[in-house]
């Protein structure tokens, strides 16, 4: 029987209504396209996956790309990804559905995301 439904954050519950894309802008800030694997995969490991804080993680990010981690740099990244989840809103029948929902089961957030999104 199931007792629990678990769901993703980004793109199954919240959409982004930014354009374009924080992460976008920010691939392009430091000159990269956000599907270049050489940006991606070190991104989603810093930046997505990390439970610290953002700031080291995306210095880590900067280093592990070959880019100078200046301290303006850093908090103009960190500004952006953080000043992008004013811009994250539910899916149209997202409350509703999970309302319905939470009637009979437990419901599970399960994210690879950074805690300041959840803070903003």
């Amino acid at each position: 029987m199931v007792k629990a439904l678990i769901f993703d954050c980004w793109g199954t519950i919240f959409t982004n209504s930014q354009v374009p894309h924080p992460f976008t802008t920010f691939a392009n800030r430091l000159g990269y396209q956000i599907g270049d694997r050489a940006f991606l995969k070190p991104f989603e490991r810093h930046v997505m996956t990390n439970n610290n804080e953002l700031a080291p993680n995306i210095t880590n990010l900067l280093n592990e790309l070959g880019i100078e981690p200046a301290d303006e740099l850093v908090q103009e990244l960190v500004a952006l990804i953080v000043s992008s989840t004013q811009t994250q809103i539910p899916f149209p029948e997202t409350i509703e559905v999970l309302n319905e929902l939470k009637k009979d089961y437990q419901l599970v957030l399960l994210s690879n995301t950074f805690k300041e999104g959840f803070r903003a």
